[in-house]
């Protein structure tokens, strides 16, 4: 798979890949036992009797007797009973609690074919929750639910694979579990599948597909997300350069507490407040662009080279992008440094409503020998987060 560009990395870095899967009974996968076995949702038709007379005792709190009608029907095989049980061993309702009995009715249970039982029973192992510690037989129980299209147990199994938990770490193959329930509006796949493609793990990078998941968790309000979505918002990777929006993406994830997005916001007024006022290149016979009256005025000392030095680098070769900005003068000023060597450049590009202007510098043949450049930037430039690009990322971004 391609290599993971420094955008990818950052992303890594910032979304904190590390597995979350399951958590004890009284998370999200209990509540759907208590509908799967209170609302009667195992196949087959409808019944009455002794089984709803549990069930009504139940939520009546008279556990005592739930457990005296339940049980037998438990032991005779009933599925709905034993997810009761289950829980009421779980909870110590009308029973002390006990998480290996509760387990044991909860495996019985699974055995009927009911994925929210079968989530809920992989979690118990992963968490070793009455039972020893087995990520194998989580994942097993988790792909059996996955393959009858329950999003948690879809995404559980992603993070399995992505980790190598009880089976050969497998990025592709989680690329694709996360997928299943992204599909699905799962908001924590919808944000790993966005980081794989941002970092080209597990499915090829491809920053448009990073945008579209990203901002897909956002949406739903996951602050991690919304930050993530601020930064590709803010340098134009993905979609559209647009600092305003961007700004809008940072403050709904600072909002929930999200310090990252906080810190980025107070970076941002800084840039700008110490950004100079005007500045950029003139027409040059190499690249004959005619400079702006504003750029003309700024008295730019070189001629920074412009889009058409650009669109004549190999496509297969590198560049570092420093800075999008609007205000055209301030990028042609940066460009005018000496110290970014002599392949530096600017271009124009259509933002959401205005006109953008990008600075670049270098030129590279190879991804690891731009990366390895972006780590000599001048250290005011760091500050940036500069990052590298295909001459064919930004020949297509031209006007």
């Amino acid at each position: 798979m391609g290599e993971a560009s420094g955008l990818g990395r950052r992303h890594q870095a910032a979304g904190g890949l590390r597995p979350f899967i399951g958590a004890r009974p009284g998370w999200r996968s209990l509540r759907l036992l208590f509908a799967a076995a209170l609302l009667g949702v195992t196949p087959g038709p409808l019944r009455a009797g002794p089984l709803e007379d549990g069930k009504a005792a139940y939520l009546a709190n008279d556990y005592a007797r739930a457990y005296q009608i339940l049980e037998p029907l438990a032991e005779q095989g009933d599925p709905d009973a034993q997810i009761t049980l289950g829980i009421m061993y779980d909870y110590g309702q009308g029973v002390p609690r006990d998480d290996a009995i509760a387990t044991e009715w909860y495996r019985k249970a699974a055995l009927h074919g009911m994925p929210t039982v079968q989530h809920n029973l992989g979690v118990k192992y992963f968490e070793g929750i009455g039972i020893d510690r087995d990520y194998a037989e989580a994942a097993r129980w988790w792909r059996m639910a996955a393959g009858l299209g329950f999003a948690e147990s879809q995404y559980s199994l992603g993070e399995m694979y992505a980790w190598g938990l009880g089976q050969a770490k497998d990025e592709a193959e989680a690329s694709r579990w996360y997928l299943a329930a992204a599909e699905q509006g799962h908001v924590l796949a919808q944000y790993r599948l966005g980081v794989m493609y941002a970092a080209g793990r597990g499915v090829p990078l491809d920053h448009g597909s990073a945008f579209r998941w990203l901002h897909e968790a956002a949406e739903q309000g996951m602050p991690q997300a919304q930050y993530q979505v601020g930064r590709f918002t803010e340098d134009g990777i993905g979609t559209t350069a647009d600092p305003d929006l961007a700004r809008r993406w940072y403050r709904l994830a600072a909002d929930q507490g999200y310090e990252k997005a906080a810190r980025r916001l107070a970076t941002m007024a800084r840039r700008e407040a110490a950004s100079p006022a005007l500045a950029t290149p003139v027409a040059t016979a190499d690249d004959p662009v005619a400079a702006s009256p504003a750029v003309a005025a700024a008295g730019v000392s070189s001629n920074p080279r412009r889009e058409e030095w650009i669109r004549r680098q190999a496509p297969d070769h590198y560049t570092l992008q420093l800075v999008t900005a609007s205000d055209e003068a301030s990028v042609a000023s940066l460009i005018d440094r000496p110290d970014l060597g002599p392949d530096r450049a600017y271009f124009s590009r259509a933002l959401a409503d205005r006109t953008g202007y990008t600075a670049i510098c270098g030129v590279y043949r190879s991804r690891a020998e731009a990366q390895q450049a972006l780590t000599s930037l001048p250290a005011d430039l760091q500050k940036g987060r500069p990052w590298v690009r295909s001459f064919a990322e930004v020949q297509a971004l031209l006007r």
